[in-house]
């Protein structure tokens, strides 16, 4: 291992016991080295953007040892990708949907709309998508 891992390891050993978790950020080769240090039998090499979440099963920071860590999940820069992409394929389809209601109302009403009247729609589709989409993401994140 590099003695760099040694630098964050003590970093963690101070974090104070009021804290439940602890978010480090950086990069290799530290971070690959701390992990296989933390975790008995983990040798992956850490991606650029990629994500580690390590549990320890105990309350006290200072108690923290080699091997003893529990990997609990691993995220590549590509999963993180795809969990991004779901959300934008979320606010399409809202768009879409909204803006098919819309038409459909019009055409039950017999009501004609002009193309600048559709582009106005699809703008204000796309807007109420976006705001919902949004609330949905704060909701997430409030539920955490």
């Amino acid at each position: 291992y590099s003695s760099g891992y040694h630098t964050l390891l003590r970093i963690v050993k101070n974090v104070d016991n009021k804290y439940g978790s602890v978010m480090l950020f950086g990069h290799d080769p530290s971070f690959s080295d701390f992990a296989g240090y933390l975790i008995k039998d983990f040798n992956e090499y850490m991606p650029k953007a990629g994500m580690l979440y390590i549990n320890f099963y105990r309350n006290d920071w200072k108690r923290i040892y080699k091997g003893k860590g529990i990997l609990k999940s691993y995220y590549y820069p590509k999963d993180i990708a795809q969990q991004s992409v779901g959300v934008k394929n979320v606010k399409k389809e809202l768009e879409s949907k909204i803006f098919e209601k819309l038409v459909d109302i019009f055409k039950e009403k017999e009501i004609n709309i002009s193309e600048n009247d559709s582009k106005f729609f699809k703008k204000e589709s796309k807007q109420l998508a976006k705001k919902f989409v949004k609330i949905l993401k704060k909701s997430k994140t409030d539920k955490t």
